[in-house]
């Protein structure tokens, strides 16, 4: 369980975050999603332990501030918005960079974890040269090579990515979201901050919104994603309507 209990964060004497309350239990996938600077990825920084904070953030009973590196890298995995790679390192040798414990990697598991995020092949290539989506998905390697199966010894290991799907065209955006939902469904969790509001009502099971940080609502997509809600937080008029047979539900923006 992530158990979050009136959270707050300020930066350079400025409130980013305040009276954060939030719950997620294990074989489930929570989508953060709000305005631009409503504070998500600092939530998400927080309770990795990347982000001190007042209150209390439990991730498997362990508060977070008080856990060791060590201990962190053994509960979670965190995909930031942006990692850059200063030298000149093959996408396999950065997978690689994921095993925090224990033998080193196979070059067979590292092909395994690249071919899983559609760069099967591509091992020997260098980072540098690879697109910015390509690039993405190479760390989002390293990061399922981190966290290993979704169940260890110590309970669920925990996905935490922040903008996952920003560089990516829509096929492998769905992609990577199927990753992150097999992850949660094999007992894992998954916390994933997003702006495409239709993937998460696709992928998530449940969807906290955040704004001038603070929740403003959280639940089921279904509850959550209404055009009220939408217009609230995003000052946006969109309706929201709902695919045939409880497929996903579909924001479409009216014209004019």
């Amino acid at each position: 369980m992530l158990s979050v209990r009136d959270l707050s964060v300020s930066l350079s004497g400025r409130q980013i975050l305040s009276g954060i309350s939030l719950e997620v239990a294990p074989g489930t996938l929570t989508a953060i999603v709000g305005p631009s600077g409503s504070g998500k990825s600092t939530l998400l920084r927080a309770v990795t332990g990347e982000a001190a904070y007042a209150g209390s953030a439990r991730l498997n009973g362990q508060e977070v501030r008080t856990a060791g590196p060590e201990r962190l890298a053994a509960l979670r995995a965190v995909l930031p918005q942006e990692t850059h790679v200063a030298f000149a390192f093959t996408a396999a040798e950065v997978v690689a960079l994921g095993a925090h414990a224990g033998p080193a990697p196979t070059p067979r598991r590292i092909e395994e974890l690249l071919a899983l995020v559609g760069l099967s092949g591509m091992g020997h290539r260098l980072v540098q040269s690879l697109s910015g989506g390509e690039r993405q998905r190479v760390h989002l390697a390293r990061v399922l090579l981190q966290a290993g199966a979704p169940v260890g010894q110590d309970g669920p290991r925990w996905l935490f990515l922040d903008e996952p799907v920003s560089s990516l065209d829509i096929a492998h955006q769905i992609a990577v979201m199927r990753i992150a939902r097999a992850h949660a469904d094999r007992g894992g969790a998954v916390v994933a901050v997003m702006h495409d509001l239709n993937l998460s009502a696709m992928f998530a099971d449940r969807i906290a919104v955040l704004s001038q940080g603070r929740f403003v609502t959280s639940g089921p997509p279904g509850e959550v994603l209404t055009g009220a809600m939408i217009e609230r937080v995003y000052g946006c008029r969109i309706p929201v309507c709902t695919a045939p047979e409880r497929g996903p539900w579909v924001l479409v923006q009216a014209a004019g």
